[in-house]
């Protein structure tokens, strides 16, 4: 009986191309998110060591994503998750500008760790997934690229912040 012939995947080029998209759109916010809730939160008039702590806790959101997202995505299926986890960012940001309490901030803070989490890993996947084992090493590159670039552009929207402080106005 002959061998089995191997067969070849081929790599799904659109697929990559709009999960690269979508990570350097998602570092960008990222890179915005850091200095600017910092920066909210120094107007606001919390002290340096409550807006270290409340930037650290982000760590605890990671944390429980790495726990739970294999059964989140059994039983969810993973485009559903990368969905709700796109939506809950959206509204946790909203959550930031209009909370007031301190214990909110950390409870945001966590939970904007999980869903970032979940978003990194799921896009990830999504480019290991859809990727041939010819071009897996370059199309993560070209993914771990796109999700740099948009991290150091994020910070720019800071100077935006002095330029139209009305649409960053934090009260």
């Amino acid at each position: 009986m002959p061998a089995p012939v191997p067969t070849t995947r081929l790599a799904d080029y659109p697929s990559i191309f709009v999960a690269s998209l979508c990570i350097g759109a998602f570092g960008a916010v990222l890179g915005l998110t850091y200095p600017l809730l910092s920066l909210l939160l120094a107007e606001r008039g919390f002290s340096p060591l409550f807006i270290g702590t409340n930037a650290a806790v982000m760590g605890i959101g990671i944390a429980l994503s790495t726990i739970s997202l294999s059964s989140l995505t059994a039983r969810l299926q993973a485009g559903r998750v990368l969905i709700v986890c796109l939506i809950a960012c959206g509204t946790i940001a909203v959550g930031f500008h209009l909370s007031q309490g301190a214990v909110s901030w950390f409870v945001l803070r966590i939970a904007l760790g999980y869903v970032v989490n979940n978003i990194f890993v799921l896009l990830e996947v999504w480019v290991n997934s859809v990727s041939s084992d010819r071009i897996r090493g370059r199309a993560i590159s070209a993914f771990t690229m796109s999700l740099t670039v948009g991290f150091a552009i994020g910070p720019l929207g800071v100077a935006l912040r002095e330029i139209h402080p009305a649409f960053y106005h934090s009260s």
